[in-house]
């Protein structure tokens, strides 16, 4: 049996190919550009403050959307970002960035532009489409962040009463949605406060070191505090604080004793308390208490309770201004009265 000659079936599949480069080149690098609507409002006023760039890209391209204004300055919508061939579609809001390396936003002013859509295919060829886009009642004031302060720059979260926390404060000159968050030294950001709305005042909160109820490591962390008005613009402010000394204070109660075990109507329990530093930093008391602290205010030392009262830990002790430092041991003597309270001179 003779076997089939094989240059027909090279030549048919030569032309078949042929035949699917012929078509696939017949695609157009850039179609169907289109913007909607062509007039955007970005301010406070209401309106239409979106405007949809829509394009087909039939061969994989780099794409740029470049906006120029009647003074020839251009704003770079998207710079020779890679498509594959598709459809696809860019959002407007009405603002550029004035640093790309930064997330400020600002409103471009109210006036016409011509907008340009740029597809460079892989070979470099190029097709482009024009079109206008229209910006009215433009609200360009950005909100401002000023006078920025972080006291302590350097805190140590450790419990020992001692730069545990910073005080961070700032003023806004318009009302704003401001998000505070810290970022680590490898990039990773952590949210201190979540977006909300406020006004064009003074601002104030604290930071103990934390993220999520869990303690940061020491290093240089970047603050952040971010403010976008409803126009669009976003302004951003960085200030440097540092971590050292990161940890969680542990006090461990080693011994508790009674006397009397049963008192009597009317008389007086001592109760003597031994704690012993378990953690890695010293730690400082409150001077003796008869009222719980502030909220939010550390209380290092001891209580006691009882069947009936009111709160946990309802009388309190600590020690002197001593600091307890890693492994020592302390021991607290305190009087309960059945009928009242007084503790020892």
């Amino acid at each position: 049996m003779q076997p089939l000659p094989a240059r027909p079936f090279i030549v048919a599949l030569l032309a078949l190919l042929l035949s699917a480069a012929t078509a696939c080149g017949s695609r157009p690098l850039l179609s169907n550009v289109t913007i909607a609507p062509e007039v955007i409002t970005p301010s406070t006023n209401g309106g239409a403050d979106t405007a949809i760039i829509r394009y087909a890209v039939g061969q994989p391209a780099r794409v740029s959307i470049v906006l120029t204004d009647a003074a020839g300055r251009e704003y770079h919508l998207r710079r020779g970002e890679p498509r594959p061939p598709g459809q696809y579609e860019a959002r407007f809001t009405g603002t550029y960035a004035p640093d790309e390396t930064r997330p400020d936003r600002r409103v471009l002013p109210s006036g016409r532009y011509a907008s340009t859509v740029v597809a460079e295919a892989e070979d470099g060829t190029t097709a482009q489409a024009r079109g206008v886009l229209e910006i009215r009642d433009a609200d360009t004031t950005p909100p401002r962040i000023e006078d920025v302060t972080v006291l302590p720059a350097v805190i140590s979260p450790n419990g020992d009463r001692v730069d545990d926390e910073a005080q961070i404060s700032y003023a806004l000159t318009k009302d704003a949605w401001v998000t505070v968050l810290v970022e680590g030294e490898d990039g990773t950001q952590y949210l201190l406060e979540a977006e909300t709305e406020q006004r064009a005042r003074r601002h104030s909160l604290r930071w103990n070191g934390t993220a999520g109820e869990r303690l940061l490591p020491d290093g240089v962390f970047t603050l952040h505090i971010r403010a976008r008005d409803a126009a669009g613009n976003i302004t951003s402010s960085d200030q440097p604080i540092t971590v050292v000394g990161s940890s969680r204070p542990r006090l461990e109660l080693t011994a508790v004793r009674f006397s009397p075990l049963v008192p009597p109507v009317g008389d007086a329990v001592t109760i003597e308390i031994t704690v012993k530093n378990a953690g890695e930093t010293p730690l400082r008391s409150l001077a003796p208490l008869f009222t719980l602290p502030e909220a939010g205010e550390l209380f290092t030392g001891v209580g006691a309770a009882w069947e009936g009262a009111d709160r946990p830990s309802s009388i309190r002790w600590s020690w002197d201004g001593t600091p307890l430092l890693p492994g020592e041991e302390v021991t607290i003597t305190g009087v309960v009265q059945v009928s009242g309270i007084r503790r020892e001179p």
